[in-house]
């Protein structure tokens, strides 16, 4: 069994949003519960109420016993804001569990944003810049891209027109590389706040770069394009994780989902043209750059060519590099 991911944003209600590796949408989790034959909703309930989840065996309607383990993603106020649930035999283990960040949004306090430290760890490697509180820019600063987010928009805009939000995102990881999240909100007018929390589905959806940015990139037809993407501690080795196109021949790898790297001797260049990039005003500056590369399940360098620009999003800019990668013959 894999995991589900049941949202309790507001009090009193809980729907599955996340179900054996897929999203769900909004799914009854009564539903879940007869399919299983395990009082769920018990389970639920005592781990909102405890939020430090539990781990025991329980019979089932059908008389089998089930281990039943549940976890609790609290927010800074303490509020548990999605319960994570597996269900398995009595000596299986489970999967990794789900990776889950709270997040409230506080209306009627000028949009002030709450978050705790798992939600700023999803993004991050040093956990001393945590700050709890932080204004929607600051947490917005690390979005890539964010389908349906004009929703979100009016979901904080006009509390009441619509009670509830889910949609995708991309996030830019401290380590370079790039996240997809799902992300879920309800509003809760009693308190005038939008409860939600961003969950990491990378490993089961890999990020899709929007058309809109893709056109904006300014790539030649035909050209082997990567996206490499710069650590935050600006000294780490560029990571080259998302190629827009298929690699060139000399670069490509069985497995599509394969790790690339740039030889150590040469980061430091891509390193000079990216400090040159973000310091740049112009609007679609490229500077060219030669590098060896391989797929991480390969032994040999190729030598590349590479024609590099800023990412075209204001808030990503030279953290992340548009290349255009050429095979010299």
């Amino acid at each position: 069994m894999s995991w589900h991911v049941v949202e309790t944003l507001s009090k009193g209600r809980a729907s599955i949003v996340w179900s054996d590796g897929k999203r769900a949408e909004w799914r009854s989790l009564m539903r879940l519960q007869q399919d299983l034959g395990l009082d769920l909703q018990s389970a639920v309930n005592e781990t909102r109420q405890s939020t430090v989840g539990i781990d025991r065996l329980e019979t089932t309607a059908g008389g089998d016993h089930r281990r039943l383990i549940t976890l609790a993603h609290p927010n800074v106020d303490g509020y548990v804001h999605a319960v994570s649930v597996w269900v398995g035999e009595p000596g299986a283990a489970p999967s990794e569990a789900p990776i889950i960040g709270p997040t409230t949004l506080d209306v009627g306090n000028n949009y002030a944003v709450h978050h705790c430290m798992e939600t700023y760890m999803m993004s991050s490697v040093d956990p001393s810049g945590f700050g709890a509180d932080r204004d929607p820019t600051m947490y917005l600063y690390k979005v890539i891209s964010f389908d349906h987010v004009h929703e979100l928009v009016e979901l904080a805009a006009s509390p009441g027109t619509r009670t509830e939000f889910r949609g995708e995102l991309n996030v830019r990881h401290d380590d370079g590389h790039i996240m997809h999240w799902q992300s879920v909100a309800r509003y809760n007018a009693d308190e005038n706040v939008i409860r939600g929390f961003g969950q990491d589905i990378t490993a089961y959806e890999p990020p899709v770069i929007n058309p809109s940015d893709i056109a904006r990139m300014g790539i030649s037809g035909g050209s082997a394009t990567v996206l490499i993407g710069f650590p935050a501690d600006g000294k780490s080795a560029p990571v080259p994780h998302y190629w827009l196109t298929p690699p060139p021949a000399a670069l490509s790898s069985l497995d599509p989902n394969n790790a690339y790297e740039i030889h150590p001797d040469d980061t430091e260049s891509v390193w000079r043209v990216q400090r040159i990039l973000s310091g740049s005003v112009t609007a679609t500056p490229a500077l060219p750059v030669s590098v060896r590369m391989k797929s991480s399940t390969s032994v040999d360098w190729v030598a590349c060519d590479m024609l590099c620009s800023k990412y075209p999003s204001e808030n990503i800019g030279a953290f992340i590099l548009v290349c255009q990668v050429q095979v010299p013959s």
